[in-house]
């Protein structure tokens, strides 16, 4: 291949090898290159008129060629140009083409190495990448960083897919995290605003619960757990995740609720409700307040470290009778039923159905 000496511009030539080389890249030889070397040499050119005529040749590209696509083997081009220019001016007029030759094939081989290098280095922090982008989504949890700008704007740099069935949100709506405060109702969300606030200024742990209401109205638990750090500008930034809570939440109300119905199932039974461990003497675990009513004695009385038993309070005519009964009971696992005499705190004598 050859360039045709023309009155035409630097440019012009260099078009034209520009337009040989994407047409045939693994044909084209080093004359070429050298040609477009000779034009430039003559011309007293410098590598900055070289770019420039590189940027003039990418505008010319005909219509029907992507210059996405020619970008890359046009640089390829440019970047031998360059490098044989440089062996020549480095070997001087007197050196054989020959070694120029040899000089710029060394050059190449070297820069498509380094080529090589950095393609393999992106193909494993694409697929590292990958893989981390695929943990994310895949958490429990909805990643997200959140940087508060000079402004004290809260922008929202990345969000997980999780948003979906947490926020009931594409990633791409949530913006700023007042896309999230706006849905907190009022207390919760002063609180919020409190702990970030204190979280910024002392760079502690950022850790909140409270609810949330989606666009279908449902109610929901949020946990948030994040820790701040400062940015090269001095904003600061939070890496942290969201939790939807509600079925834990919703476990400790039914707990609560059912420990308040079985304290008020103790209070309105009218008798004694206890447990006792298997030991002698049978001591107390447990003891409802109804004791104090039946005993005279005050109720921590049973409670309390050192704590009375039954047993002490029981008239010694029947404790006999009340132990052979209790261990037979215990010793066969079976249900009892006895009555006994008690001694209250007032010296008075009461029968017990126990």
């Amino acid at each position: 291949m050859q360039i045709v000496s023309t009155s035409r511009t630097f440019a012009e030539w260099y078009q034209d090898g520009l337009s040989q080389y994407l047409q045939a890249p693994d044909t084209v030889s080093v004359e070429l290159i050298e040609q477009l070397n000779q034009q430039a040499q003559q011309l007293c050119l410098l590598p900055s008129d070289w770019l420039s005529a590189h940027q003039q040749a990418l505008t010319q590209m005909p219509a029907h060629q992507s210059l996405t696509e020619v970008i890359a083997p046009a640089h390829d081009f440019l970047q031998r140009c360059l490098r044989y220019w440089e062996v020549q001016s480095q070997l001087g007029a007197s050196s054989t083409v020959w070694v120029a030759h040899q000089q710029l094939n060394d050059l190449h081989q070297r820069l498509r190495q380094e080529t090589l290098y950095r393609e393999r280095i992106e193909a494993v922090l694409q697929q590292r990448e990958a893989r981390l982008f695929t943990l994310a989504n895949n958490m429990p949890g909805m990643l997200f960083q959140c940087v508060q700008q000079a402004d004290a704007q809260l922008l929202m740099t990345h969000i997980s897919t999780r948003s979906r069935s947490i926020l009931e949100m594409e990633p791409g709506e949530i913006y700023s995290f007042e896309t999230v405060l706006g849905r907190i109702p009022e207390p919760d969300r002063i609180r919020l605003q409190s702990v970030m606030s204190h979280s910024a200024q002392t760079l502690s742990s950022l850790n909140w619960e409270g609810t949330f209401i989606t666009r279908s109205g449902t109610h929901k638990w949020l946990q948030i757990a994040a820790q701040p750090s400062y940015t090269v500008e001095g904003e600061t930034i939070w890496d942290g995740v969201i939790f939807d809570s509600t079925p834990r939440r919703q476990a400790e109300i039914s707990r609560d609720l059912q420990v308040q119905q079985f304290q008020n199932l103790v209070l309105n039974v009218p008798g004694v409700i206890f447990r006792c461990a298997i030991q002698p003497d049978w001591p107390i675990e447990f003891i409802s307040e109804e004791i104090a009513a039946i005993t005279h004695y005050d109720v921590e009385a049973f409670r309390q470290q050192g704590r009375r038993q039954l047993s002490d309070i029981t008239d010694p005519d029947d404790q006999l009778m009340l132990h052979m009964v209790l261990t037979q009971a215990f010793e066969q696992d079976l249900p009892f039923q006895v009555e006994y005499r008690i001694l209250t705190a007032s010296c008075q004598q009461r029968w017990i159905l126990e």
